[in-house]
């Protein structure tokens, strides 16, 4: 008869084999993009993203005569001043929050709010390159690819909503849209903000 506490060679070999199974589970865990984007940052990478940092503060400052603070991490678009100043390889981070995030700065452009901080350029380009990684994630809520597609119409009608809508959904206290800008207005937004290549997409050069 087999005791208490002692484990016969048939479980032996089912623990074994359960436990096999959860250290692979574990081990696929370190698959996710967000894992892996943190696992292969090393001193050396940093380096290379202050160094680039540094690079384009001094171009900026050189066109505009001013200082500049610019955030360029690995795997993340190149924010200056809370600007994403160009429409060349947008990227959207690892999760839904991360893609709303992106959106609600693409919606600064077009919108009238008492608050705005940051924006990324609203353009045909951006819009397509948003629908691309919004089905390549179903997971994400439709609603997001729903506005995106509005987008795509050229259908900005409900704009201020659409980045209230996004606002909320990122727990903003401050900055709710109050109207939609006039195309002059935006006009004058993406020439202050943006890089002239946005303002070339658009036609507004």
């Amino acid at each position: 008869m087999q005791e208490a506490g002692e484990v016969s060679n048939n479980n032996k070999e089912l623990l074994t084999n359960e436990t096999e199974l959860e250290e692979t589970r574990i081990i696929e865990g370190f698959n996710d993009p967000a894992t892996k984007a943190q696992n292969q940052r090393t001193p050396e990478t940093r380096e290379m993203e202050v160094a680039r940092e540094q690079a384009l503060e001094a171009k900026y400052k050189t066109e505009t005569g001013k200082d500049v603070e610019v955030v360029a991490l690995e795997g993340e678009n190149v924010h200056v001043d809370g600007i994403v100043k160009n429409s060349d390889d947008l990227k959207f981070g690892y999760s839904e929050s991360d893609v709303i995030r992106v959106m609600h700065l693409m919606t600064h452009q077009k919108i009238i709010a008492e608050d705005v901080w940051g924006a990324v350029p609203m353009t045909p380009s951006t819009i397509d390159q948003l629908i691309t990684h919004l089905k390549n994630h179903p997971e994400y809520d439709p609603d997001l690819l729903y506005v995106a597609q509005r987008w795509k119409e050229g259908n900005f009608s409900a704009i201020d909503h659409e980045h209230n809508y996004l606002h909320t959904r990122l727990k903003a206290t401050k900055g709710a849209a109050t109207g939609i800008a006039t195309s002059e207005q935006e006009k004058e937004f993406v020439l202050k903000y943006f890089d002239p290549s946005v303002a070339r997409e658009i036609g507004f050069q």
